[in-house]
């Protein structure tokens, strides 16, 4: 609102200076009033800076890491960095890892937007991913596309097998998930066979951040606790229009209660279900625990982003709404360092020019959650129930959690006949990618050693004086 007076106010006294004719008491008001609004507007800043430090870093702060500092931390991980930018005419691309820099400016293809635009709508496609199997033709298409992407986007980089990539999109190329994109074609175009290509999935470990300050920011945040866990499953009616953003309307999803208990009882952890989890729930009990996981409907509005929302179970105790939305995640203050939103459409949204998507994980992001895992569009139930079980379980066995993720989509496309990649590519991880923080063993280990000196000293009593 300060922005937009201070923009109209500007353009005002231009407008004023241009006439000669006008009156000097309106141009003397009117920069006043730009005054004045500078002045809330830079306060409104401060008072962001100290209040939120997280909103603040994520929205606000434009300082840059070195590129000796970007340079350490991806060598650390044996990682590389791929941050693109589309121009009017050309595509730029910035590859970064611990051996060196290159830059890349290629002509951009004629009509990429469209052309990867119609790419992400097949993959989202619901009634082409129910068909895939006797589709030839859909295989066939889906094979050259995702080929010539790989071409346009990866091809001639070179990125040695097995180290992770960081991807850093620019516009459109936000909601693509670069893990679909083939290197080479099938000798047999003609055999559907969704799990056998090329993927780059099965190549790399992947990861998306908004930019790689962030990363960086984000990625120090990340503290050595145990690992609380609370998993929410809402309850819906049957036979709804899935569309519409009310608890009343939304379909019921089969699957996540039984999805969030599982995933609970691998890190004996609580679970929010049907009735008692609500937004007002969510609300009180989120701030205590280190990782979140929503297995919940989502929507998005385009027009207004602040208002998408998370829809929970209608509330019988009071009159609070169902609908959490994205303005309210954003003024929480959280300290998860991993959620999980096992929904629909939490990274889609509105694209914004510099700014990425502006989606429900970017929410979470202003909330002071470093690690997100999110979906790109509507997800199935029940692949998604495998995927999330197979991705805790990877990160109980002490996986970092891009690897994790990649993992839990291998698992899925090695045992399900379902492979078309509607089915397991639209979740996709944003931040780091450590591994879950849990207690050291030394620590466990002295609580070990002095509950046995403990009861050597309580033995050597008893013998003694008894």
């Amino acid at each position: 609102m300060l922005k937009r007076q201070i923009g109209n106010i500007s353009s005002q006294i231009y407008q004023l200076e241009k006439d000669s004719t006008g009156n000097r008491q309106s141009l003397i008001k009117a920069k006043n009033e730009l005054f004045e609004c500078r002045k809330s507007y830079e306060k409104l800043i401060d008072t962001l800076e100290k209040t939120y430090p997280d909103y603040y870093d994520l929205k606000y702060n434009t300082s840059i890491i070195s590129f000796q500092q970007a340079q350490a931390l991806l060598g650390a991980m044996d990682a590389h960095l791929l941050e693109y930018f589309a121009g009017d005419q050309q595509l730029f691309v910035i590859h970064l890892s611990k051996t060196g820099f290159e830059y890349r400016m290629t002509p951009l293809p004629s009509g990429f937007e469209k052309y990867t635009s119609g790419f992400i709508q097949l993959l989202k496609n619901t009634q082409l991913a129910n068909e895939e199997g006797n589709s030839k033709a859909l295989f066939k298409q889906f094979c050259s596309q995702s080929y010539q992407l790989h071409q346009w986007l990866i091809a001639g980089i070179s990125l040695p097998e097995g180290q992770p990539v960081i991807f850093i999109p620019d516009g459109v190329l936000n909601l693509l998930p670069f893990g679909v994109l083939i290197n080479s074609l099938p000798g047999d175009i003609s055999e559907v066979d969704y799990a056998g290509l090329s993927y780059l999935l099965k190549r790399h470990p992947i990861s998306y951040e908004n930019a790689f300050t962030l990363y960086l920011q984000k990625r120090k945040k990340t503290k050595t606790t145990a690992v609380r866990l609370a998993a929410f499953a809402p309850s819906y009616p049957s036979n709804n229009d899935k569309m519409r953003a009310s608890a009343s309307v939304f379909s019921s999803l089969k699957h996540t209660e039984q999805e969030a208990r599982t995933i609970a009882r691998l890190f004996h952890g609580v679970t929010f279900l049907r009735q008692t989890a609500t937004a007002d729930q969510f609300k009180k009990a989120a701030p205590e625990y280190n990782i979140l996981h929503l297995a919940l409907h989502a929507f998005t509005d385009d027009e207004d982003p602040t208002y998408s929302g998370l829809i929970f179970s209608e509330n019988t105790t009071d009159t609070g709404s169902n609908t959490l939305h994205a303005y309210e995640l954003s003024n929480m203050s959280l300290n998860a360092d991993l959620v999980v939103l096992s929904a629909c459409n939490t990274g889609g949204g509105k694209l914004a020019k510099g700014e990425g998507v502006m989606s429900l994980a970017r929410a979470f992001r202003h909330a002071n959650c470093p690690n997100i895992v999110m979906s790109l569009w509507q997800a199935d139930d029940e692949a998604t129930g495998k995927i999330m079980a197979d991705f805790y379980r990877e990160l109980k066995n002490g996986l970092r959690k891009d690897v994790a993720l990649q993992q839990a989509k291998l698992n899925y496309l090695a045992t399900n006949r379902k492979c078309f990649p509607y089915y397991w590519s639209e979740f996709v991880l944003l931040g780091g990618s450590d591994p879950i923080s849990r207690p050291s063993s030394g620590l466990w280990l002295k609580w070990v050693m002095g509950l046995l000196v403990l009861t050597g000293v309580l033995w050597w009593l008893k013998i003694r004086f008894f």
